[in-house]
This record gives C-alpha cells, sequence and structure tokens, in this order.
C-alpha cells in the first residue's frame, strides 16, 4: 500500500479519536450528532457552491448518496441502542468486526484482490480490535461476546458492523463517481433529513439543553469530523477499501494509548497486548497490501 493513503487514513484515525472524546462529554450523543450534522452543513456552504460547477452530479451518484445516508442514520441510530442496553465490553468487539464483512464484499462485488499479506493484516486488525474491550486474556472472555449474541444489545452491536461494510461498499462506489468532497457534503442532507425528525420526535426535551452545554464541541465537531471522514473518502479513490476500513482501527489504538496514559484506565496489559495486534496488522497492510 502506497504511503499517501495511508498517511490519510493515519490522520483520518487520529481526528476521529479527538472528535470522539468530545462528544463523550455530551449528555446526549444523538441531539449532539444532530447538531454536529446541522453546524457541518452550514460550514462547508460555501466551499460547497464555489466547488459545484466544476464537479457535476451523476443520477447514479444522488443515488448512492441516499442510500449511503439512510446506512448512516440507521447505523447512528442503532449504534447508540446498542450502547445504551448493552455492556460496553461485549458491544464494542462486535461493532468492530466491519473489516471482516467490507473485506467479503469488496472481493464479491467491487472485484478486489488482495495481497496474501494483506489478508494476514486485516485479520490481525480485527482479533486486536475485537480483543481491546477484554478485562483478562482469558479464553472465555475471548468467547463472552460470541455467546451474548443470544441477546439483542449485541445483535445490534453485530448489525452494527454489518451497516458500516455496507455503507463504506456504497461510499467507495459513491467517490468512484464523483469528487470526495462534493459526495460527502451531499451526503449531509439524507444525514439531516432523516435524522433530524427522529431525534426531534424521541429527543425533544434534549436539544436546547445539549446545545447550551455542548455548543463550543459542537462546532468544533462539526469541523474536524467532516474533515476527518472527507480523508476517508479521498483515500478510496488511491487503494482499496478492505485495506482503508481495516487501518482506520488503528483509532481504537489511538483511544486505548491516551486512555491508559492519560486517564489510567484498567485493563492496560490487555488492552495494550490487542493494540499490538493492531500495530501488526496496520504495518503488514502498509508494506505488503
Amino acid at each position: 500500500m502506497e504511503i499517501y493513503p495511508l498517511g490519510l487514513v493515519l490522520a483520518s484515525a487520529f481526528i476521529h479519536v479527538f472528535w470522539n472524546m468530545l462528544m463523550k462529554s455530551s449528555q446526549d450523543k444523538l441531539v449532539f450528532m444532530g447538531w454536529v450534522f446541522l453546524f457541518s452543513f452550514l460550514f462547508y456552504l460555501p466551499f460547497f457552491w464555489a466547488n459545484l460547477h466544476r464537479f457535476p452530479i451523476p443520477l447514479t451518484g444522488w443515488a448512492l448518496i441516499w442510500i449511503s445516508g439512510f446506512i448512516h442514520v440507521v447505523y447512528t441510530i442503532i449504534l447508540a441502542k446498542a450502547y445504551e442496553a448493552g455492556d460496553l465490553s461485549l458491544v464494542y468487539p462486535l461493532a468492530r468486526s466491519a473489516p471482516l464483512f467490507v473485506t467479503l464484499w469488496a472481493v464479491l462485488f467491487l472485484g478486489e484482490r488482495l495481497t496474501v499479506g494483506g489478508v494476514m493484516g486485516i485479520l490481525l486488525v480485527v482479533v486486536g480490535a475485537y480483543m481491546i474491550g477484554f478485562r483478562t486474556p482469558q479464553w472465555r472472555e475471548f468467547m463472552k461476546p460470541l455467546v451474548s449474541l443470544k441477546d439483542k444489545p449485541y445483535q445490534l452491536a453485530l448489525l452494527t458492523a454489518l451497516l458500516v461494510s455496507l455503507y463504506s461498499i456504497v461510499d467507495k462506489i459513491g467517490v468512484s463517481r464523483m469528487h470526495p468532497f462534493i459526495f460527502y457534503y451531499l451526503l449531509l442532507l439524507p444525514r439531516l433529513t432523516l435524522y433530524a425528525p427522529y431525534v426531534f420526535k424521541t429527543r425533544h426535551s434534549s436539544i436546547m439543553p445539549e446545545w447550551r452545554r455542548n455548543r463550543r464541541n459542537i462546532l468544533l465537531v462539526a469541523l474536524i469530523q467532516f474533515l476527518g471522514y472527507f480523508l476517508i473518502l479521498y483515500a478510496m479513490t488511491l487503494t482499496k477499501v478492505s485495506y482503508i476500513v481495516a487501518i482506520r482501527q488503528i483509532s481504537v489504538v489511538f483511544a486505548v494509548l491516551m486512555g491508559t496514559a492519560v486517564l489510567k484506565e484498567k485493563y492496560a496489559f490487555v488492552r495494550l497486548v490487542a493494540s499490538a495486534f493492531i500495530f501488526l496488522g496496520v504495518f503488514l497492510i502498509g508494506v505488503k497490501g
């Protein structure tokens, strides 16, 4: 894998960790993200308008925008529900299994051909991301998320991984037909029109209190969250989506290192071992992919 797209994905992963830390301080995360979508739309409107005439939007592009936007909205809602009802240490590894699905869809539907080293790297990343929430390095801990699939919150967690894989494939196709910036900006239309009514109906009483509590973080995240995913979409125009989604899991490592060093979080040993798997996987993808 070439160094340029690798650098884009690593930068995006760091941005992802940073804005997620800001979002975690919110009282109502669904409302917080609703505000973020709105202000991203407003902040980047001048850039969109200035460049629209340079990058035409094909009819298939509009279809892909609404398909991807719908999947993004459903993913956001389902993941929030999984975290509300389930144990974080069980939800997280299941939700992070998306690279396996992405690799399958990319090979079947996009015709991607991966190297042996690249496939090994993806598997190492998935194993590391799966282990990151474990409390002990024991076999029963490894099996616990799989056994938990009989319960609804963990079924939702696995569904979120499937949804991530689906919108990743749709987005890969989308940026092959139109400029990544135009594509991602227009994704805000279905995210706003589909997401806003849901938030208004279910979280009406939290909308203004969330703004008053976290308006600075909302405005900052609106700027950088857009930039972070734009880097991913641009990288998709340069290399295989299977590798990109796998490498993006390194954001988990950044979060773990930050949590261990700064916040003194528990279970540091297991999480550092899992992080080593992810680092090795990313290295294999970078060198052999």
